[in-house]
């Protein structure tokens, strides 16, 4: 089996695949027989991984991952490993049925309300009439239904399960019944067949490139969504943007605390400091200039492994010198200000020392949660 080629976001693995390159994958998995599991994630998703430890098992187990969102695009460009693009199936669904064509794949759709499965497999039919769609059923069932329906799918002899139920829940069921469904491909969608049975309309193509199809489903159920995109959102970027924002307070404690200490040495030393708030309006550009420094050197890219951790600790003494180097330079030409080399290379000290320690603390904090996941995973 190969190893597969993933991206790291906040734990969650996700397959650095393009559109054409998932849709090799998906072939590979037919002619494997199975069953193998596929799943989306975007911001949201990940946002419920935190919450929901069932569903962030589920997906760190699946065979394929793919980003279903340009957040989580534009996120990993802030990793070693770099997405290539988005991969949404909603827009390379009419390549999936050209090479269910092809092959004479079959797929089964299992998704949304009563009617919304049928209706989007007419739609589709009409557009690939040579696509074999196996069999259709409504995603709303009981659980005294469930087995009559897993029946019902394994007597179509289908390829390819496309389960639109939505987050988690299509996940969860996917992978209750990945074992009793006979089926090589079990495909997470979501509201796919929503769109393709036009119950739904979706953003325009170009909204969609923007990166802002969010927006436009907000602004169509506000009430349903508002709490996903809003709330969601926010909560997305503070974690993503954690290690830069204990930075900026870390730093920001070094500066101020490099002062304090010199003051607390006025008795000893020739000329006395300048007020504190001379220091004080300097703090903003002395976090602008740590963070631009630290993402000059890749600091805010994950490192993980004894390697990774040595090739870390040497970007960050990298950061460091160049950083007082600057920090010296700005000093002599500003000397007006009159910070004091003593500040300067004692607020180079601490910063070195607090952040190793805010790379401990994140470090600690998404160790213990991979910990406390293999735990429940025994």
């Amino acid at each position: 089996m190969s190893t597969r080629d993933l991206c790291s976001i906040l734990g969650i693995g996700i397959d650095r695949l393009t559109v054409s390159e998932v849709l090799e994958k998906v072939k590979d998995f037919v002619r494997e027989k199975g069953p193998h599991e596929i799943f989306y994630v975007n911001a949201d998703c990940i946002n419920r991984s935190f919450l929901d430890e069932n569903y962030r098992r589920i997906i760190k187990n699946a065979d394929l991952v793919y980003p279903d969102g340009m957040g989580v695009v534009w996120t990993s460009r802030y990793t070693d490993n770099p997405l290539p693009e988005r991969v949404n199936l909603g827009d390379f669904m009419p390549k999936l049925c050209n090479l269910c064509q092809k092959q004479d794949f079959s797929i089964f759709i299992l998704a949304g309300a009563e009617g919304v499965a049928e209706k989007a497999a007419r739609n589709l039919r009409k557009n690939f009439p040579k696509l074999r769609i196996a069999g259709t059923h409504h995603g709303y069932f009981s659980d005294d239904e469930e087995e009559r329906i897993i029946e019902k799918i394994n007597n179509s002899n289908c390829d390819i399960l496309l389960v639109g139920m939505g987050v988690p829940k299509q996940e969860e069921w996917i992978d209750k019944n990945k074992y009793r469904l006979n089926v090589p491909v079990l495909w997470g969608v979501g509201a796919l067949f929503d769109y393709y049975s036009l119950r739904l309309k979706r953003a325009p193509v170009w909204v969609r490139r923007l990166g802002l199809e969010w927006l436009f489903r907000l602004i169509l159920e506000p009430s349903r969504l508002w709490r996903r995109y809003m709330l969601g959102n926010i909560f997305f970027i503070w974690r993503i943007f954690l290690l830069l924002l204990v930075d900026a307070l870390f730093v920001s404690l070094a500066w101020i605390g490099a002062y304090w200490f010199r003051y607390s040495l006025n008795d000893v030393m020739p000329y006395p400091i300048n007020p504190f708030n001379v220091y004080l309006y300097a703090l903003p550009f002395v976090i602008l200039l740590w963070v631009v420094t630290c993402a000059y050197f890749n600091l805010y890219i994950p490192k993980w492994g004894k390697t990774k951790v040595a090739l870390e600790l040497s970007s960050i003494i990298k950061a460091v010198i160049m950083g007082l180097l600057i920090a010296m330079s700005l000093s002599f030409l500003l000397r007006e200000l009159e910070f004091g080399r003593s500040v300067i290379l004692l607020w180079g000290i601490f910063s070195f020392v607090l952040l190793l320690l805010s790379r401990i603390v994140v470090r600690s904090i998404d160790a213990k949660k991979e910990r406390l996941w293999l735990l429940k995973k025994k």
